[in-house]
């Protein structure tokens, strides 16, 4: 497998974004990403048409007030920057820690998007492809 890595240092806490094409596809990473805060260009350009998302999800947008503080993104502004975005398969991760497996359950099965959407759960793995992407436990 080859990939080509390009990396944006966002904000002033260490956190990298990165986008990644491999053989199969391309997969985009972005932690600890507040949209509400601003999307540069580059970003926005860097995960234009991957075929998966990586994106943090750690609030509700009932939430909203302590995602701006800490500078976290909620589910719904995931799903807006990843149609937006044209992406292929949203993985939401990086969830609230006192989240639990039936909330993010319920995010699973009451998420609407136009694309899928998948809610990361520990030790999942993803098969990324320009068709789709396969998420197993």
């Amino acid at each position: 497998m080859s990939a080509d890595s390009g990396s944006l240092l966002s904000r002033s806490r260490t956190k990298v974004d990165e986008r990644s094409v491999i053989e199969s596809g391309a997969i985009a990473y972005l932690p600890d990403h507040g949209p509400i805060q601003g999307c540069s260009d580059e970003v926005r350009a860097m995960i234009r048409g991957v075929d998966v998302l990586l994106h943090d999800a750690q609030f509700f947008e009932s939430e909203r007030s302590t995602a701006d503080i800490y500078g976290h993104a909620t589910v719904d502004e995931a799903i807006r920057l990843a149609t937006e975005s044209r992406v292929g398969t949203l993985v939401l991760f990086h969830h609230g820690p006192n989240r639990t497996d039936d909330a993010l359950d319920g995010v699973a099965r009451d998420v609407v998007a136009p694309m899928p959407v998948v809610v990361a759960r520990e030790g999942s793995t993803i098969e990324v492809s320009a068709q789709a992407a396969v998420v197993s436990s």
